[in-house]
């Protein structure tokens, strides 16, 4: 079968750069399959009023708001909570410009 590999390689500066390894091109196009094993990162901001409630991640623990969390890109469980307020949790897709923003309500409505 004629192919077309490529594969993925960085430079001592973490540039991405790309290998192509060419065996012959089929007679009406080709395909290119690249895959990497590098995720891409996006700074989310995480805020809260009031400021100082918990930050967790898929369960962990990673800090308090105000926060600027390191995430890569896709789905993430993020869970907000804070003594005396109702916890805030949800399934949010993380892309460049997300920033979450969360006003805690007081139990009992107060």
């Amino acid at each position: 079968m004629e192919s077309l590999a490529a594969v993925d390689s960085f430079d001592a500066a973490g540039e991405r750069l790309l290998t192509k390894i060419l065996e012959t091109f089929p007679p009406e196009g080709y395909v290119i399959d690249v895959v990497s094993d590098r995720q891409v990162v996006v700074k989310v901001p995480v805020t809260t009023v009031p400021d100082g409630a918990d930050v967790l991640i898929g369960g962990v623990w990673v800090g308090s708001t105000p926060a600027e969390l390191e995430l890569s890109i896709g789905i993430h469980e993020i869970e907000i909570s804070r003594p005396s307020y109702v916890p805030w949790k949800r399934q949010v897709r993380v892309k460049p410009g997300t920033r979450v923003e969360v006003n805690l309500a007081r139990q009992g409505g107060g």
